[in-house]
């Protein structure tokens, strides 16, 4: 039987492993030459940005094609309020309905049915 070690809810056989982000997260050396080959200026409003927008969203591209989706050509500075409205926009796209009489009040009780109707 191990015993976990002091301050931690893990034994030494099982230590946690040390996981830096997602595999092709965006470096700050990138995000910052976006925002300089954009002069700082939102693509979309003109203002100041201060973010760096996926044109293609990342949690779109499969596991293997991650590193694509921080390509140059992919990347967008955007002011904060356009990056909320857009991000906005695309989680709208991303709710399935595929039941118009389902009235749940939450996407967590619709993806539960949907998983119940299919059987996993």
């Amino acid at each position: 039987m191990n015993i976990a070690l002091k301050g931690t809810y893990r034994c030494a056989e099982h230590p946690k492993e040390y996981n830096p982000g997602r595999q092709g997260d965006m470096t700050e050396a990138m995000r910052r030459s976006i925002l300089e080959r954009d002069n700082h200026k939102c693509v979309k409003c003109g203002a100041r940005a201060e973010e760096v927008n996926h044109i293609v969203a990342f949690s779109s591209f499969a596991p293997e094609d991650k590193w694509k989706a921080n390509a140059a050509s992919n990347l967008e500075s955007l002011c904060r309020s356009c990056h909320k409205e857009i991000t906005n926009e695309q989680r709208r796209e991303w709710i399935v309905v595929d039941d118009m009489y389902d009235f749940s009040t939450s996407a967590r009780n619709r993806k539960k049915k949907r998983r119940r109707k299919y059987g996993l």
